[in-house]
C-alpha cells in the first residue's frame, strides 16, 4: 500500500455474543478507532526511523513520488566534496516553546547536533501550544547552519511539507541576494485527516500548514550601504488543539529577537489567555503580522539615500548650457587652430615674440602680385561663452556606470516590493477563504467561530495597511527609478548632440577649405592665360635680346676700332674668345642643374 493512501477498513465480523444491538455497533466503532489509532501510529514511527531519506518518508503530502525524490536529490547536491544547502561547520537550531499557556514560561533548548536534537525534542512528547524554530546563516547569501541530518529529522518530526524545502534551498552561496517570493499552503481540513493515534503528541491530524518568504532592506554589516535579504517561515496550526508551530530561516537573529521578545512580553502582561482555540488561533495571525512588518521597515531610509545619490547624478542633464557648450565647439576648435598655426597673433604672444604682425614680408607680397593670388587673413576667434567647461567633459562614463548601477538596484528594490505585496495579498486571501470554509467551520464550535472570523477581519485590514504602505514606497521608488532612465537619456541625447555639432563643425570647416581652393583654382585658371600672354612675347623678344647682350659685353667687336657699320659701310668684326669663355661659364653656373627649379 503506498504511503499516505489510507485504505478503506472492512467492518469487523460479525460476533456470536449476546449483547445489545447499540452495544455491538459502540464496541465495533471503539474497535475501529483503535485499529486507525495504531496505523496512524505506526506511519509516524515509521516514517521517523527513515528520517534520512526525507521528503520520501513524508506520511501524507500533497505532492507526487517523482516531486519527492527530486527534492531528496537535491539535497544531496555537492560542490567539490561540500554540500551546497547545508553548513555543518557551526550547526545550531534554536526552539522556543510555550508548553502551558496558563503559566507563560517560554522554554529554550539548543542543539548542535543531532543527538541534542533529538533529545530536545523528545523532552517534549506533547506537542507545546506554541513552538518557535530558528535556524540561521552565515549571511543572506550563505548555507544554513544546520546538517541535512538535524533537519531531516526536524522537519520529520513535526511532518513538514516537502515544498518548504524550495525555501531552504535558497538558502546558499550565491554571488547576489535572493530576489524571488512565494507563498504555498498544504492544509487537511477533511473528515479522513483525522489522526487519532497521534493524540498523545498533541496532534489531531486536522491542521493547516503554509510556508512563504518575504524580502527586505537591511543595513549592510559595514553599516555603509543597503543589502536585499529575505525571510521564509513556515506556519502549521492544529485546528482542533490549537497548537502552533513556526519554522524561521533568515540570515541573522533579528526574527528570533523579534518574536522571543514579543510573545514574552505578551504572555507577561496577559494581554490573551490561549487556552482557547479562538485565542491561539488570534496569536498566530499576531504571529503572521509581526513577520510580515519586516519586510514594510527601512524602505523610506533606503529611498532617500537612493534619492540623494540621483540628485548628485540629474545635475548635469537638467542645468548645464548645452546650447553654449555646444557653441564652443566651434570657437574652441578655431582657437586650437590659430595657437598652432606659425606666425599667428595668439602663437607670437604665448611664444613671447615681438615681432610684428601687421603686414606680410617681401616675398609674401611679391608673389602675390606675381601670381594675383589672395592669402587668407588670420582672425582672432571670438570669447567662448562658458569658460572652464567643455561639451566632451559635461558627461563621464563613470557617471553613465553610477547610473545604470542606480537603475538596477531601483528595479531589484521596485519588483521585491511588488513580490512582497504579492505575497501579503495571498495570505490575506488565504485567510479569507480560510474563516468562510466549511471545512473551518466542521472542526470549530460555533461558540468560537464569530471570534475566529473577527480576528481574521481584524487581520486582513492590518495586512491591509501594510500593502498600502508598501504601496507607497513602491511609487516612491518607481518615480526615482522613472527620473534615472530619463537622466539616462538626457546624457546619451548630450553624447548624440554632441557628435553631432562636432561632425557639423568639421563639416562646414570642410566646405569653407573647399570653397577657397575652388577660388584659388578659378584665380590660378583666369591667370594663366596671362601668363601664356607672357610667355609668348618673351621668346619673342628673347633671340633680339639675347644678339644685344652678346654684341654689347664687347664679345664681338667690328671693324679695327669695333665700329659698327651698316650695309657696305659695315667693318670686319672679331671675337675675343677669353671674353665668350667668361660669358660661357657665368651662364653654365646660373643655369647649371644645381641651380634649376622645375
Amino acid at each position: 500500500m503506498p504511503r499516505g493512501v489510507q485504505k478503506d477498513h472492512e467492518p469487523l465480523p460479525m460476533l456470536f455474543i449476546h449483547t445489545p444491538p447499540s452495544s455491538r455497533g459502540i464496541c465495533h466503532h471503539l474497535a475501529h478507532l483503535t485499529k486507525m489509532a495504531d496505523i496512524h501510529h505506526a506511519e509516524f514511527e515509521e516514517s521517523l526511523s527513515k528520517f534520512r531519506d526525507y521528503p520520501l518518508n513524508l506520511s501524507r503530502t500533497a505532492d507526487f513520488s517523482y516531486t519527492l525524490a527530486a527534492y531528496n536529490s537535491k539535497l544531496g547536491k555537492t560542490v567539490q566534496g561540500e554540500e551546497v544547502y547545508f553548513d555543518d561547520s557551526q550547526p545550531r537550531i534554536r526552539i522556543w516553546d510555550l508548553e502551558k499557556p496558563q503559566d507563560g514560561k517560554h522554554v529554550a533548548r539548543s542543539a548542535v547536533d543531532l543527538i541534542q536534537l533529538q533529545n530536545a525534542l523528545s523532552e517534549t512528547p506533547t506537542d507545546p501550544c506554541r513552538r518557535f524554530i530558528f535556524i540561521k546563516a552565515g549571511s543572506n547569501k550563505s548555507p544554513l547552519n544546520c546538517t541535512r541530518e538535524m533537519m531531516a529529522y526536524l522537519f520529520t518530526h513535526h511532518q513538514v511539507m516537502a515544498r518548504f524545502l524550495d525555501f531552504w534551498c535558497s538558502f546558499k552561496f550565491r554571488e547576489t541576494s535572493h530576489s524571488f517570493t512565494h507563498f504555498r499552503n498544504e492544509d487537511y481540513l477533511g473528515s479522513q485527516h483525522h489522526q487519532p493515534g497521534l493524540i498523545l503528541m498533541g496532534r489531531s491530524g486536522v491542521r493547516i500548514q503554509h510556508c512563504f518568504n518575504i524580502l527586505g532592506i537591511e543595513r549592510s554589516r559595514d553599516n555603509k550601504g543597503w543589502e536585499l535579504r529575505q525571510t521564509a517561515a513556515y506556519h502549521s496550526y492544529d485546528l482542533i488543539e490549537g497548537r502552533a508551530l513556526w519554522i524561521l530561516l533568515k540570515g541573522d537573529n533579528t526574527m528570533k529577537k523579534r518574536l522571543e521578545s514579543t510573545t514574552a512580553e505578551s504572555i507577561k502582561k496577559g494581554d490573551r489567555p490561549l487556552q482557547s482555540v479562538h485565542a491561539s488561533f488570534a496569536q498566530t495571525l499576531t504571529d503572521h503580522l509581526l513577520i510580515m512588518q519586516w519586510c514594510v521597515e527601512n524602505w523610506e531610509s533606503y529611498a532617500e539615500g537612493l534619492e540623494r545619490k540621483y540628485a548628485s547624478l540629474s545635475g548635469v542633464a537638467d542645468h548645464a548650457p548645452v546650447d553654449d557648450l555646444a557653441d564652443d565647439i566651434a570657437i574652441i576648435k578655431q582657437h586650437e587652430k590659430v595657437e598652432t598655426t606659425p606666425g599667428s597673433p595668439l602663437r607670437q604672444q604665448t611664444s613671447g615674440l615681438e615681432k610684428s604682425p601687421e603686414s606680410p614680408g617681401f616675398a609674401r607680397r611679391l608673389s602675390m602680385k606675381v601670381t594675383g593670388l589672395s592669402t587668407v587673413t588670420q582672425v582672432e576667434p571670438p570669447a567662448r561663452k562658458v569658460e572652464h567647461v567643455r561639451m566632451e567633459g559635461l558627461v563621464q562614463f563613470d557617471e553613465l556606470q553610477s547610473l545604470s548601477s542606480l537603475a538596477k538596484s531601483l528595479g531589484e528594490t521596485v519588483s521585491a516590493i511588488t513580490q512582497n505585496r504579492r505575497v501579503l495579498a495571498q495570505i490575506r486571501e488565504y485567510y479569507r477563504e480560510l474563516v468562510n470554509s466549511e471545512a473551518f467551520k466542521r472542526h470549530v464550535p460555533k461558540s468560537t467561530m464569530k471570534l475566529c472570523k473577527q480576528a481574521a477581519s481584524e487581520f486582513a485590514m492590518k495586512i491591509g495597511r501594510l500593502e498600502d504602505d508598501l504601496a507607497n514606497y513602491e511609487g516612491n521608488l518607481k518615480t526615482i527609478l522613472h527620473g534615472v532612465e530619463r537622466t539616462e537619456t538626457m546624457y546619451n541625447g548630450i553624447l548624440q548632440y554632441q557628435s553631432m555639432r562636432t561632425a557639423k563643425y568639421f563639416a562646414e570647416s570642410s566646405e569653407k577649405s573647399t570653397e577657397i581652393m575652388k577660388s584659388w583654382t578659378q584665380e590660378m585658371h583666369e591667370k594663366t592665360m596671362s601668363m601664356h600672354v607672357i610667355t609668348v612675347f618673351t621668346l619673342i623678344f628673347l633671340p633680339g635680346t639675347f644678339v644685344a647682350t652678346i654684341f654689347s659685353s664687347g664679345i664681338i667687336s667690328f671693324g679695327q676700332d669695333g665700329g659698327a657699320g651698316f650695309g657696305s659701310a659695315m667693318g670686319a668684326w672679331k671675337v675675343r674668345l677669353a671674353a665668350l669663355k667668361l660669358f660661357a661659364s657665368v651662364l653654365y653656373i646660373s643655369q647649371g642643374p644645381g641651380n634649376y627649379y622645375g
